[in-house]
């Protein structure tokens, strides 16, 4: 079943957590921490440039002992621009 809308976990996310959210096949991955608990996580086919709208994107807020996913646009499709990841709509 796809992964969409959001995810909530509680406690830590942990590297194993984070690689099955990102499921790397193929293809190249971008994990940013910005401060405030919020990190984004982004995958993309191979060859794509960040300022292209071929990124899936993620992001992990970190919140009361709470950590929730959200994604892009609310879904899964590789079809955002990694470097306006800080102003896209996460559902």
């Amino acid at each position: 079943m796809p992964i969409t809308g959001t995810q909530k976990y509680v406690g830590q996310i942990s590297a194993n957590n984070l690689q099955e959210i990102i499921s790397l096949t193929e293809g190249k991955a971008l994990i940013t921490e910005v401060s405030g608990g919020t990190t984004y996580i982004g995958k993309a086919p191979p060859g794509s440039v960040t300022s292209a709208a071929r990124w899936q994107i993620g992001r992990v807020v970190v919140a009361g002992g709470t950590t929730t996913i959200t994604w892009a646009d609310g879904n899964i499709t590789y079809d955002n621009v990694w470097d306006d990841r800080a102003t896209l709509t996460y559902l």
